[in-house]
This record gives structure tokens, C-alpha cells and sequence, in this order.
């Protein structure tokens, strides 16, 4: 008899047992909404049915009604639910991310377009204003008769406004170049050389020389040139140089008619003076 008291204990207590694992088990969850990690490291899952606290291969529920109280379960069963709503967390994280970051180019998009249309807008306004001041330029040029020289000197090339057709001097003469330099008068070759050896190695940045040169036609006529330089490298050497040539050989032969007339005058007057007094 006692034998069978102890069989029907066990067997109690084993029912028992499978009917608190039932109850605990009916009050698990069926979805994770959300996993949410603390900062010492413990990860905790926002459930269908309350907040859990998922500790190695262990679950307890954290805000359980005081009549239930703490209750733990194997979180075993659990890993399938746990790992979908952790792939979903990361899942939106990285939409969250990938989002952001085309949000981020375009953004840095737009506002390298806009600064670009912007820088785009100055030059072609800059472009206009230097092609109307050209504009301008080549006919005071037209109007005066002179020739206007664009000198860069840093690369040896020179741009001709109002070409003087009585000079006759072709693109390729520069005037630091041999070309050039044959063609001045042997009684200008070395002011000339020296004047504009001081005006690049930094000397006064307005000049006016006067000079004479061979022409086309194998005669000689008077230039005056008049320029200024605009612009020189860190060492104070020229590097661009803007002037106008004026051909001044009228003016210097009515100079030249002028003086000889004078001492034509200045002669017979001594003549006359002489006459008189005899």
C-alpha cells in the first residue's frame, strides 16, 4: 500500500511539474517587436506579451503582473522568433543607413551644381565683360590708330589688337626676340635693351620709350610705345605686359622740318644782321 502511495506522489508531482512548464509556456510570446541592447551589454526583447531579458539560453520577463511574479523560460524554443527580429532590426538599420547616405550625395550633389552653375555664371559674366572691354579697346585702337600688344611674357607669345599694317612686325617678332631686336636703329638698340631689362626685373610698372625700327618697306620709322605691366611672379619679374605703338614718324619728320626751319631762319637772320652792321 505504501508502495503505491509513493508511485501516485511521483506521478502527481511530474504532472504537476508539466502543468507549471504549461503555464509558463502559455505565457511566452509569439513576436519580437523590437531587441533593445544596454549599455553593460544585456539585450532585452519588447514582446506581444511584455519585455524579456534574454540572458545566454535564458528568458525572464522583466515586467510580469505581481500575481504571476518572475517568471524564467529556455530561450531555446525562442531562437528562431529572436534571430528573425534581429535580422529585421538590422535590416532597417541598413535601409536606415543606405538611405542616409544617397540622402548625403545628394545633397553634396546639389550643392556642388549649384556652386558649379554659380561659378559657371561669373565666368561667362566675366567672359562678356572682358569681350565688351576688347570690344571697346579695338575700336579706341581703331579710332587712334594704334596698336595694342598683349605680352606674356612667361610664355613668349604676344596677342596683336588693330595690326599696324605700316609696322608690318608678324606674330612671331616679339620683342625679346632676335627678330625684334634687328630691327631697331643701331642708335636705339641699347636704351631700348636697357629700359625694358629694368621695367622686367622690377622696375617702375608704367613706361613710354620712343624708338626707331625697320619697317616692312625697308624704312625707318618712328614708334612710341606706352605700357604698364600687370603682372609679376613672386621673385618681382614680369610675367604680363600690356602697351600701345604709335607710329610717330610724321610728328618726328615735322619735328625734324621744324628745327631745320628754325635754323634756316636763325642763319639768315645772322646774315642780315651782319649785312647791316658792314
Amino acid at each position: 500500500m505504501m508502495k503505491l502511495f509513493n508511485v501516485l506522489l511521483c506521478v502527481s508531482l511530474v504532472f504537476s511539474a508539466e502543468l507549471l512548464s504549461i503555464e509558463n509556456e502559455s505565457i511566452a510570446f509569439t513576436q519580437v517587436y523590437k531587441l533593445v541592447e544596454s549599455v553593460n551589454g544585456d539585450v532585452y526583447l519588447i514582446t506581444d506579451t511584455g519585455t524579456w531579458l534574454l540572458n545566454n539560453d535564458k528568458l525572464t520577463r522583466i515586467d510580469a503582473p505581481s500575481n504571476i511574479g518572475m517568471v524564467s523560460i529556455n530561450a531555446k524554443p525562442y531562437k528562431a522568433v529572436i534571430a528573425k527580429a534581429n535580422t529585421e532590426s538590422k535590416s532597417l538599420w541598413q535601409q536606415f543607413v543606405g538611405v542616409s547616405y544617397i540622402l548625403l550625395v545628394v545633397i553634396f550633389v546639389g550643392i556642388y551644381l549649384y556652386y558649379q552653375s554659380a561659378l559657371n555664371k561669373r565666368r561667362r559674366a566675366y567672359y562678356e565683360r572682358m569681350k565688351i572691354q576688347q570690344q571697346v579697346l579695338s575700336i579706341s585702337s581703331l579710332a587712334t590708330g594704334d596698336e595694342v600688344l598683349d605680352c606674356d611674357i612667361a610664355n613668349n607669345t604676344i596677342n596683336r589688337i588693330n595690326k599696324n599694317a605700316t609696322i608690318g612686325l608678324s606674330d612671331k617678332v616679339y620683342f625679346q626676340s632676335e627678330d625684334f631686336i634687328e630691327t631697331l636703329h643701331p642708335d636705339d638698340k641699347s636704351v631700348f635693351l636697357a629700359h625694358f631689362e629694368s621695367l622686367m626685373q622690377g622696375g617702375k610698372n608704367n613706361y613710354e620709350i620712343e624708338y626707331r625700327i625697320l619697317c616692312k618697306d625697308r624704312d625707318w620709322i618712328w614708334l612710341v610705345e606706352r605700357g604698364c605691366v600687370i603682372e609679376r611672379d613672386d621673385k618681382g619679374k614680369a610675367k604680363r605686359l600690356v602697351s600701345s605703338m604709335r607710329d610717330i614718324s610724321s610728328i618726328k619728320q615735322e619735328h625734324e622740318n621744324l628745327v631745320r626751319l628754325i635754323s634756316e631762319l636763325e642763319h639768315r637772320l645772322k646774315n642780315a644782321e651782319a649785312a647791316l652792321n658792314n
